[in-house]
């Protein structure tokens, strides 16, 4: 609970600062042009999206850091691109209330930090309010911020939508892998016990026989071998359940011969 808290509170880090000083900025404009607001919004949407990549991630995988990569790297770049181009738009669209707050504040250190900087902007040698809009340029129309983040914001759902798709994709081909490969793993124990205990030497041979052939079988399988695979199983659980010695030695023939189709099989698929 603990970690949690601390990881919010270092997360809210950056809205905390970025609101304080935004709203520092601001202070004593009458009207803010609508680009400002849009950039602002964009700000807060592109850092949103930030802290939620971890939750686009496959969870329980265990490539879930590789996955991760990739999209964390997309949504870092996308925040920073966004947060140099709408600062520059709000600088560039608050260059428009230059002129108000430079008549509004008379440019007197009594009226606050803001009024102190723009009067030591304004007065120093060759810098005159008029020099610093004509430098900043027009501000930036709502039309241009929208167009700019829109593009910027389709560039990073497109490329998270294909990360999103491929590692999903590729998350559930390992988890398949690694469910084919417990085929083995899970089934080769289950002879030995059987063949470890088997009370008749014949039956005992014949069980260590279909173990090692299972053993020594190849982990990885395919979507061909599945139904011999299940077969197999099958036949350990009727061995299992068997004492007729008799019947032990011809169903560890059976297995023994599907054991080596389905590893003909598995090899010329893979």
């Amino acid at each position: 609970m603990k970690r949690g808290i601390v990881w919010f509170l270092l997360d809210a880090i950056f809205l905390i600062v970025f609101n304080i000083c935004f709203f520092l900025i601001i202070a004593g404009a009458d009207e803010l042009p609508s680009s400002v607001w849009v950039s602002y919004a964009f700000i807060h949407i592109s850092y949103i999206l930030l802290l939620c990549t971890p939750l686009m991630v496959r969870q329980g995988n265990k490539a879930m850091t590789d996955y991760r990569r990739p999209l964390f790297l997309g949504t870092w770049t996308y925040f920073i691109a966004v947060l140099i181009v709408n600062i520059t738009f709000i600088l560039v669209s608050l260059n428009s209330t230059l002129i108000q707050l430079y008549e509004q504040l008379q440019l007197s250190p009594r009226s606050g930090f803001t009024a102190w900087l723009v009067h030591h902007l304004a007065n120093s040698e060759g810098i005159t309010a008029a020099w610093l809009l004509k430098l900043l340029g027009t501000p930036i129309s709502a039309t241009a911020a929208w167009v700019v983040n829109t593009i910027l914001f389709a560039a990073i759902a497109v490329f998270l939508l294909v990360n999103i798709l491929v590692n999903d994709d590729t998350a559930k081909q390992q988890e398949r892998h690694e469910k084919e490969a417990r085929f083995v793993d899970t089934t080769a124990p289950r002879l030995k016990y059987l063949a470890d205990n088997a009370s008749n030497k014949t039956a005992a041979s014949a069980l260590e026989k279909a173990y090692y052939s299972l053993k020594s079988s190849p982990l990885c399988s395919c979507s061909e071998a599945n139904g011999i695979e299940h077969y197999i199983q099958s036949l350990v659980s009727k061995l299992e359940t068997c004492s007729d010695d008799q019947e032990t030695l011809i169903l560890c023939g059976e297995l023994s011969r599907l054991v080596q189709q389905r590893n003909r099989i598995v090899k010329d698929n893979n």
